[in-house]
């Protein structure tokens, strides 16, 4: 059965874009971004705020991944959204999760969620 969603600011269903940049000691930080899209055959656009941590460490590093949430893990992409690693120095310690450095560029890959990517 077909739903009208009426006039939106959006496409659904969107994806839950996990951003994922180490910062300058190589810590981890990952936030939620429920803004981003596809803008080129090798690129990916954010819609962040400079305020996120994880933005700053992106901007001095050049160098992220995303990677896609699942229902699996929703508890904690969740998680991820309403935390701030800038007032909350151990945020991705506190989930258990595990990282490894992207073959592709100078960010992590979080282990748990099934899809990423390295821009």
């Amino acid at each position: 059965m077909k739903k009208n969603l009426g006039v939106v600011q959006a496409v659904y269903p969107m994806p839950v874009l996990m951003v994922a940049a180490y910062d300058e000691n190589g810590k981890v930080n990952v936030m939620n971004a429920a803004w981003g899209m596809i803008c080129n055959e090798d690129r990916i656009a954010l819609f962040i705020d400079e305020e996120h941590k994880t933005t700053q460490n992106l901007l001095k590093t050049k160098a992220f991944t995303v990677a896609l949430a699942d229902k699996e893990h929703m508890d904690v992409a969740d998680f991820f959204g309403i935390a701030t690693g800038n007032k909350m120095n151990d945020k991705f310690e506190r989930t258990g999760y595990t990282a490894v450095k992207s073959e592709f560029v100078n960010a992590p890959i979080i282990d748990e969620f099934p899809r990423c990517h390295g821009m």
